[in-house]
């Protein structure tokens, strides 16, 4: 998953954005570090998430734009049983190609929204470190199946 995610996700911008209101107080050095946390945290949750294949189809549907050299994708997850997810990525040209910045569940609950309301409760209570630390253990419970 790592090269997937590495490709498809501008991961300085997602962590810029989920930490937008405390990302001044950090130096060049911790936002680094909280780059790495978080490019880990997102390949093991997306291992977690997509850890099988079982017949389930992919659709894009539409496209439509959004603000500032974005669109939205809207997409379906088909489930081989059936079952349609709806989901809407956020995607931004980087310098070179279109990168996801954001995913909407059901099209609507975003994913970096409430990484951003996660991460500054922990900030606020733990400091820096023991946002770092939140984070490493969540990618630690996703690779060991406790999280899904």
């Amino acid at each position: 998953m790592e090269p997937v995610v590495a490709q498809s996700f501008d991961m300085p911008i997602i962590t810029y954005l989920s930490t937008k209101y405390i990302w001044k107080k950090f130096d060049k050095k911790q936002r680094q570090r909280l780059i790495h946390a978080v490019e880990r945290l997102s390949v093991a949750t997306y291992a977690a998430r997509f850890n099988g294949y079982s017949g389930e189809q992919f659709r894009v549907l539409s496209e439509e734009p959004a603000t500032e050299d974005s669109v939205f994708v809207n997409t379906n997850l088909i489930k081989a049983d059936g079952d349609v997810i709806v989901l809407k990525y956020l995607l931004h040209k980087s310098n070179i190609e279109w990168r996801i910045i954001d995913v909407y569940y059901l099209g609507t609950f975003s994913e970096l929204a409430t990484r951003r309301s996660e991460y500054l409760t922990v900030f606020q209570r733990d400091g820096f470190e023991g946002l770092l630390s939140e984070l490493e253990k969540k990618t630690a419970d996703y690779a060991a199946g406790l999280l899904r």
